[in-house]
């Protein structure tokens, strides 16, 4: 008889199909004998216990306590190119050598529950269609999933103990199709998410990252939780300019970062970013794409205050906006700091607990130059006022005393005249050739005070824009 494709892993005989030579261990065909494959199962353990490379298992439960008799395994387990039909249940397992599972396609569930995995666990190209439970599960060597897709839901938080890989953990373009949850995960040493694609929602809310984390080029296309999570090491979000990153709501309330550097989000979109009591002054924020709110950057918590109930406050948002004002100050970004300015000053103007004498100046304040941040507003009222004085002192009359004659509203070269005569009451000059008739005179005035207040505001909205 013609030898198995695989006669080196099982060393048995194989028939001829129209897809190759197999024999009943390896055979694609899920309605092979189970009777048959379980018997030559049991032969083939006899003769060697752990190297399944290339086994198709029929659609039947593997149970993998009563498979191997035991909890502890001192072997490499290879999985290596497995297709298993039915479901895995490889819970309460110490695999001391680990496992290798690159290319394995499993059809069904499959649990590895509180196992604990020693040495190198490799799931590349592994393909998973149905729910996988990784809870509890302990990886304390080195950890690959590169290439791996998930078409399932995933889970890997922790519940009666934590999740946690010890050693480096690879998830390079890793793809999960449906939910998928790290929660309380804890990432020893370094753990690699480039180029990986969340398709669905994402929870990593008080996950630990304790060494180098690299979520570059990563797409999370829903939601993303990263609330209450902890970065100890060197951690980068970083965009490749047309995905940056985030495309849904990112929960980044009460992150903790250990110092200041030691979290850079680069070219990423933070414009549905929550970020309540996050440790914003640790963060670098390079190229990060704001939410808007009218002609200003702003943060999305402020789009959540709503009526009475309101989840974030209004202070907690101020005290959003504020961190970020000093973080982009510290770096000289002044521009993106008086945009935060702006948000911080409006949360006080907002608040009913802020003092009635403040939201006025507030008021007067945003109204005349937008709390400072805003040039071309006072140079605007500085127009009208020039305009309304040259006006109102044609109409009144304005005595051109060299001429000896009042000016006319209906000529041009009057009404320059008069507009020159504002321009110098507003800037103090003496224009002696004009005098204005008593009843405009109070327009002298008008022009004496408000002329230099808008020119000062816009003065200082220049500093504040500008300064280096």
């Amino acid at each position: 008889m013609p030898a198995c494709k695989y006669q080196e892993v099982c060393g048995l005989d194989g028939v001829e199909t129209s897809e190759g030579t197999y024999c009943i261990l390896h055979s694609p065909d899920p309605q092979k004998n189970v009777a048959r494959f379980d018997e030559e199962l049991r032969k083939y353990q006899a003769r060697v216990s752990f190297n399944f490379r290339h086994f198709v298992f029929p659609p039947k439960r593997l149970q993998f306590k009563e498979w191997f008799g035991g909890t502890s395994i001192g072997h490499l387990l290879d999985m290596s190119g497995t297709i298993v039909f039915g479901g895995v249940y490889l819970c309460d397992i110490n695999l001391n050598e680990g496992a290798d599972f690159k290319n394995a396609v499993f059809c069904d569930e499959v649990t590895f529950g509180r196992s604990s995995f020693g040495g190198f666990t490799n799931f590349t190209k592994a393909h998973f269609k149905n729910f996988v439970n990784f809870e509890d599960t302990k990886f304390t060597g080195r950890v690959n999933l590169i290439d791996s897709i998930f078409e399932g839901e995933v889970n890997f938080s922790s519940s009666t103990r934590r999740t946690c890989f010890g050693e480096r953990v690879d998830f390079r373009r890793a793809r999960f199709l449906d939910n998928a949850s790290f929660s309380d995960v804890q990432f020893a040493q370094e753990a690699d998410f480039t180029g990986t694609d969340f398709n669905a929602t994402c929870d990593f809310s008080k996950a630990e990252f304790r060494g180098e984390t690299k979520f570059d080029s990563t797409k999370f296309r829903s939601a993303v939780s990263f609330r209450s999570a902890q970065f100890n090491g060197i951690s980068t979000f970083r965009g490749d300019g047309q995905e940056q990153i985030f495309s849904g709501v990112v929960d980044l309330q009460e992150i903790r970062v250990k110092e200041k550097h030691i979290l850079r989000l680069i070219n990423v979109n933070l414009a549905m970013a929550q970020l309540c009591d996050a440790a914003i002054s640790n963060i670098d924020f390079v190229g990060v794409r704001w939410h808007r709110i009218g002609f200003r950057f702003g943060v999305y918590d402020e789009s959540l205050i709503a009526g009475d109930v309101r989840v974030p406050s209004l202070p907690d948002v101020e005290k959003i906006y504020r961190q970020l004002k000093q973080n982009y100050e510290e770096r000289r970004d002044f521009g993106r700091a008086g945009d935060f300015h702006m948000g911080e000053k409006e949360m006080q103007l907002r608040n009913p607990s802020t003092p009635v004498g403040t939201r006025i100046t507030l008021s007067l304040y945003k109204f005349t130059n937008g709390y400072g941040e805003r040039i071309a507003r006072p140079l605007y009222f500085f127009g009208f006022v020039i305009l309304y004085v040259a006006g109102f002192s044609l109409i009144g009359g304005l005595f051109d005393e060299s001429a000896q004659r009042f000016l006319n509203l209906r000529s041009f070269g009057d009404c320059s005249a008069a507009l020159l005569f504002a321009m110098d009451k507003a800037f103090h000059l003496p224009g002696e050739y004009f005098v204005p008739a008593l009843s405009v005179r109070w327009l002298q005035t008008l022009a004496g005070v408000l002329g230099p207040l808008f020119i000062a505001l816009a003065g200082l909205a220049m500093r504040n824009r500008l300064r280096r």
